[in-house]
């Protein structure tokens, strides 16, 4: 049986899945196949003599665990596939914490307490201690709480650690937070890692009988774990040290979240004597993928080497195509996509990669207009936004006076003093006249029925909604919207509504995107009917899709895409302040913050099988104007190799020398390749 698992499986991965008891570190570059290293060697430690009970393979998130899992049963059987623990790190938590959380206080049955809960928590926490939430924000305050969790600092810790007053207080809250908690008996994710490590503290013998357990660990994506994360594991590890971890330094991208690189690129320090394997022959992308990827990360001066290979063959050039605008950029983008599909490539196959959630706003529109279809991970889509539901939902309600959910979200928002109770009197006041609710106000017959500032608001309201419906019956939709808009002072509604400036704006271009869709659909199907087709096109586009949850091609950001890999890869918007992201530029630890933007390139490089297009753009419109871009640093650090440009100057591919003299001009930005 042993031969038949260990068949297929490359020198590094072979010397990795004997590897049995000590340390061992499992340095796996991208596509390497660490998945099926991990569990051949569970299967090989079993076919040894080790019992299934003694091992315990541990992953961040459920699909990875069960993946994990499905691989591992056909190898070892359903029998003993039950009986091994694969899981992520709360599961292993919350797991022991019922069975001995009653030695720190907590019933099997506490609760566990979602983001909602805690916001709402600090937020009573905070009035109750006369702080404003323009002092500390409930949303800043949970996740700076969290970070110091992770760190592993308890409410003392962390009001040692705060560095401003609204740091000091918040740790005081923070305590006030946890005693709460704990009066309730429910816990957080952050809290599991942490109680797992105080149960183990306080209670050696409940240690030793999980070390007893546990007697060969195995750690996947080892680079993300956070400081609490690596104590944990530590503690179980023992004497015994039979640890191994798999992971791999450069794709290391979750630093804002508490993730520590240090902990694998430091693994053999922590566990002298380690044993450590790289694997470095890639299973998914092409020889010029890997060589883009290589010259990139290579920039990164902390990390552990390794060059990725593949058998796979050299492959199709990277294209790099630079536009004169983001409406240039967008064509070329699509114009790209349709020419794939024409050529007998699957939507499927396809991905849309991006830095910044708000990219994504104007992808989407572009593609409903061309009737593409996609689905969208790691950021809400375009129209899951509340904004772009108001603003429809004011559309839908001219378009179909019957529609009462349409009327009852937009008749107070924003808001005009037409509150539930005369929303009430209204509905039934139409419902006894047996007549549509929006007709009877444009009729007027029903101002009366409302007294004081509601009365103010249903004129305002119905005087408003009849100069749009007559531009809108008129066919000219875009400037039914644009009116509607102005009238409601929408914008001061968003910023009033807002977290803070960059919100409301990223909110307001939402707006301007559906506006910009508007438009274009007005353009192409002018008369009076082009509200109704113009709703009925944006119904059909979010119809139920097939039971396959791949249908059509995907839309994620780049931190989504951790794990995944696709055919063809469009990288978009490469420039300096969106990839690498602004807030990557000034800081103390500004070689850190950049380093981590590297590694999140060679990510969305990495994710590419067979073919990669990259683009940016000269300029942008920002706030109303042109804005000059600069071209990301990662693109001059690519190197002139495989690439081919595609520029709107150009004729065609550029040639050689072209390629190379502009990506010189990229460099020259930068002085040199190195950051």
């Amino acid at each position: 049986m042993s031969k038949r698992l260990l068949a297929g499986l490359n020198p590094q991965q072979l010397e990795a899945v004997r590897h049995r008891d000590g340390p061992l570190l499992v340095l796996a570059g991208a596509g390497t196949g660490k998945t099926r290293v991990v569990t051949v060697r569970i299967a090989h430690l079993l076919a040894e003599g080790v019992r299934p009970e003694h091992v315990l393979a541990v992953t961040f998130t459920n699909k990875a665990a069960r993946e994990m899992r499905e691989r591992v049963a056909p190898m070892v059987g359903k029998d003993a596939a039950a009986v091994l623990t694969i899981s992520t790190f709360h599961s292993l938590a919350i797991r022991l914490l019922r069975q001995y959380g009653d030695r720190l206080g907590y019933r099997k049955n506490f609760g566990i307490a979602d983001e909602e809960e805690r916001s709402t928590l600090l937020r009573a926490i905070l009035r109750e201690t006369g702080i404003s939430e323009k002092e500390i924000s409930p949303r800043w305050g949970v996740w700076q709480i969290s970070s110091w969790k992770n760190l592993g600092l308890d409410p003392a810790g962390a009001l040692e650690a705060a560095c401003d007053d609204a740091e000091i207080k918040l740790a005081i809250a923070y305590r006030s937070m946890q005693q709460e908690m704990r009066r309730r008996q429910v816990m957080d994710f952050d809290d599991m890692i942490m109680l797992g490590l105080e149960l183990f503290a306080e209670h050696p013998d409940v240690l030793d009988q999980c070390r007893d357990r546990f007697r060969y660990l195995m750690v996947d994506e080892y680079q993300d774990t956070n400081s609490t994360q690596y104590e944990f594991i530590r503690h179980l590890a023992g004497a015994r040290r039979n640890i191994m971890v798999v992971g791999d330094d450069d794709q290391s991208i979750y630093g804002w979240r508490g993730a520590r690189a240090g902990n694998i690129l430091d693994f053999a320090k922590h566990y002298q004597g380690a044993k450590v394997v790289t694997l470095a022959q890639n299973y998914r992308s092409t020889n010029v993928i890997l060589r883009a990827a290589n010259r990139v990360i290579g920039n990164n001066t902390v990390r552990m080497k390794k060059e990725l290979w593949s058998a796979l063959g050299e492959g199709k050039a990277i294209e790099l195509h630079h536009a004169e605008d983001e409406r240039d950029e967008l064509l070329h983008l699509m114009g790209r996509l349709t020419a794939l599909k024409a050529k007998g490539r699957s939507w499927e196959s396809m991905a849309i990669l991006f830095r910044a959630n708000q990219q994504s706003n104007a992808i989407e529109v572009y593609l409903r207009e061309r009737q593409i279809p996609y689905r969208v991970v790691g950021t809400r889509s375009l129209f899951d936004r509340r904004e772009c539901k108001d603003l429809l939902a004011y559309l839908k309600l001219i378009a179909n006076p019957m529609d009462d959910g349409a009327l009852l979200r937009i008749i107070n928002t924003p808001a005009r003093g037409i509150g539930r109770g005369s929303q009430d009197r209204l509905i039934a006041e139409a419902t006894r006249r047996r007549c549509a609710t929006f007709e009877l106000i444009l009729s007027g017959e029903l101002e009366g029925e409302l007294r004081g500032p509601a009365a103010g608001g249903l004129a305002e309201f119905r005087a408003t909604m009849t100069e749009v419906r007559d531009l809108a019956e008129a066919g000219r939709l875009g400037d039914a919207i644009e009116l509607l808009l102005e009238k409601i002072d929408y914008r001061n509604y968003l910023e009033m509504d807002a977290r803070d400036e960059l919100d409301a704006q990223v909110r307001w271009n939402v707006l301007g995107q559906i506006l910009e869709l508007a438009r274009s659909f007005e353009d192409k199907h002018r008369g009076e009917g082009v509200l109704a087709a113009y709703l009925e096109s944006l119904a059909l586009d979010e119809r139920p899709k097939k039971d396959d949850e791949d249908f059509g091609l995907t839309m994620l950001t780049v931190h989504a895409a951790k794990g995944l890999e696709y055919d063809q890869v469009f990288l978009v918007g490469l420039e300096e302040g969106i990839f690498p992201h602004k807030n990557s530029f000034g800081d103390d630890d500004n070689l850190d913050t950049i380093d981590e933007e590297r590694r999140l390139f060679y990510v969305a490089v990495t994710r590419a099988r067979r073919e990669l297009y990259l683009s940016l753009a000269r300029t942008r419109r920002r706030y109303g104007r042109d804005e000059e871009r600069e071209a990301s640093r990662f693109l001059a650090e690519l190197g002139d190799q495989d690439i081919e440009l595609v520029d709107p100057a150009a004729q065609g591919p550029a040639e050689d020398e072209v390629v190379g003299d502009y990506l010189s001009r990229l460099k020259g930005l930068f002085g040199s390749s190195e950051s």
